[in-house]
């Protein structure tokens, strides 16, 4: 298992690093804009959190007297102005270092994209200037103009898992209705279609008073089809977030204690009575080896898997950024920043190549 993981880490230090050179300047110049923008357009806002911690309280008399107070306010209030400067121009940054690299360093390992919060806007804008510049044809545009049809959460449509998808796992105990996603990826590796969908999943309900509003899942979903179908539908949950047996689900304990310490595996066979037989031969010990990795790789304590005919989802619960590049403050050239990543995209790569997903007679 780890010699092949560490394979694609080799590989992804490798093409990046190229890539890397290729673009270095370019990299370092949006770095630089993003810098400069901390210290003059935002300079504003850091001026109004020190008047805004200077400010008198509302029945305070004698201002003068606690002056010294009101200043460590003021500068208290610079700082935090500062960090969430850093935080904003952060994340500004590395999208717009994902949207040229990533792409490129994707599509070395196949037929995979990527999309970012605003991917199918922005890729939108750049196919009409592309056309109006005389860059690409009217076939060629006609043709990339289709992956912009729908836009959903500023994505392509078909960038996102969809609701119904998740709504049919019987994960959740609402239905889920609004959404907010981040980075998406798209693409067949080893001839199987996946998507990885950094996404928030939310119930909201109007109320008379307030809405209602809540979080049911945040983290990274990735969605495998299988050119194997299942008759049972089959469900693994992380023990750590002990959630009840889901109704009409049938415990099963496999032969792996290792796996068994760690999730509990539940099937619902619809009345066939193959379910335990179709989970016991789906889930060999080469599957639920990289799937753990998975978990480890994400750094991630909490995670779901439903199957169900040929769809494998994954759920892997966290608050943390992932597919992150090197921070703005950070020298762009020091690779161990970017081990996360390499960590993060090898163990989905590894995972699909490693399982045979792509087998129609076996995992």
């Amino acid at each position: 298992m780890y010699s092949n993981l560490n394979k694609y880490k080799s590989d992804f230090i490798l093409k990046f690093g190229r890539l890397m050179q290729e673009n270095l300047s370019c990299w370092k110049e949006q770095q630089k804009k993003y810098r400069k923008k901390l210290y003059t357009k935002d300079l504003l806002y850091y001026a109004i959190a020190f008047v805004a911690g200077m400010s008198p309280g509302k029945h305070e008399h004698d201002y003068l007297s606690n002056i010294g107070m009101h200043i460590t306010f003021g500068i208290i209030a610079v700082i935090i102005a500062i960090i969430i400067a850093i935080d904003i121009a952060n994340k500004e940054y590395q999208n717009e270092v994902k949207r040229t690299i990533f792409h490129e360093l994707l599509k070395i390992f196949g037929d995979i994209k990527y999309d970012g919060t605003t991917g199918a806007i922005d890729g939108m804008e750049k196919l009409f200037d592309d056309l109006k510049n005389h860059k690409i044809s009217d076939e060629e545009f006609d043709k990339r103009f289709e992956d912009f049809a729908n836009i959903d959460s500023g994505h392509s449509s078909g960038f996102l898992i969809p609701k119904t998808t998740f709504n049919t796992t019987g994960l959740f105990k609402k239905e889920i209705n609004d959404r907010n996603d981040d980075d998406c990826f798209k693409g067949k590796y080893n001839n199987v279609d996946f998507i990885v969908d950094e996404c928030e999943l939310n119930y909201h309900s109007p109320q008379k008073k307030k809405d209602y509003h809540e979080t049911l899942f945040r983290g990274v979903a990735m969605q495998f089809n299988m050119q194997k179908k299942v008759n049972a539908h089959i469900i693994i949950l992380s023990k750590s977030f002990k959630k009840p047996k889901p109704n009409g689900y049938e415990k099963v304990t496999l032969e792996y204690e290792k796996f068994n310490k760690k999730y509990d595996l539940y099937v619902r066979d619809y009345g066939k009575n193959d379910g335990q037989i179709e989970a016991r031969y789906l889930f060999n010990t080469a599957f639920l080896d990289r799937f753990m990795h998975i978990q480890t790789s994400f750094k991630v304590n909490k995670m779901w898997c439903s199957v169900q005919e040929n769809k494998l989802l994954i759920l892997l619960h966290t608050k943390k950024d992932l597919f992150e590049m090197n921070h703005l403050l950070g020298k762009i050239e020091d690779i161990n920043q970017y081990r996360t990543l390499f960590n993060e995209f090898a163990s989905v790569l590894s995972f699909i190549d490693v399982l045979n997903l792509s087998s129609k007679t076996k995992l």
